[in-house]
């Protein structure tokens, strides 16, 4: 078997990654009679190689030859060919499954759970199971932080700054940190403080982000 012949049994599985290179933003719509079209492959290869491996032995078991000589034989080597074959498809497959996930995982992170239609539509009865589990686990996980839980997905990058300047919008009192420190928050006053102390101030509208210019 030649590499050309190679080429041609792994034709189809080949299509399966230029589908990824075509579409390496996103996921491509799921090629489910490819995907099958490839293990088809792999089966009738291993069942050509079993035959061909059984009628060698049978005729190692009827003659004086040893059993070096089977190696040397012509049909060994078209099994080893045909190994090979197999193995690139695999790979081909493989890959072709694990980079879906790695994106889908991804794709995950970057919509908060919230994946585009277009995006589930293209999915394997598979990857929407495997895609359930995850964000299944992702929810238990947060919930199980701290007595509220908390949203990973509202710090997906690093801050710049351990702590901001914020404006209060109004007359909130005092306010104590994370530290132990206590400061007064009056309308219009400015401070510099951790950003894990003031989240909360934020969401509720007692504290915005103060634009000083720098």
């Amino acid at each position: 078997m030649t590499s050309t012949t190679k080429s041609n049994v792994a034709n189809d599985a080949m299509s399966l990654i230029n589908d990824l290179i075509l579409y390496q933003d996103s996921i491509p719509p799921y090629k489910d009679e490819v995907v099958k079209k490839c293990a088809k492959q792999i089966e009738e290869l291993y069942q050509a190689n079993y035959d061909d491996i059984l009628a060698m032995r049978s005729k190692l078991d009827s003659s004086s030859s040893s059993a070096s000589s089977i190696h040397d034989d012509p049909k060994m080597q078209l099994c080893r060919a045909r190994q090979n074959c197999i193995e690139h498809i695999k790979r081909l497959c493989l890959t072709y499954l694990t980079v879906r996930l790695d994106r889908l995982k991804s794709l995950r992170w970057k919509h908060g759970g919230l994946l585009p239609f277009k995006i589930k539509n293209n999915l394997s009865p598979s990857e929407t199971e495997w895609l359930n589990g995850y964000s299944r686990m992702l929810a238990e996980f947060q919930q199980s932080i701290g007595d509220n839980g908390v949203n990973l997905f509202g710090h997906i990058h690093p801050p710049k700054s351990l702590h901001i300047h914020v404006r209060a919008l109004s007359d909130y009192g005092e306010f104590e940190l994370s530290d132990g420190t206590t400061i007064i928050l009056k309308k219009n006053s400015l401070h510099y403080i951790p950003r894990e102390d003031c989240d909360t101030l934020l969401k509720q509208g007692i504290l915005e982000f103060a634009n000083l210019g720098c």
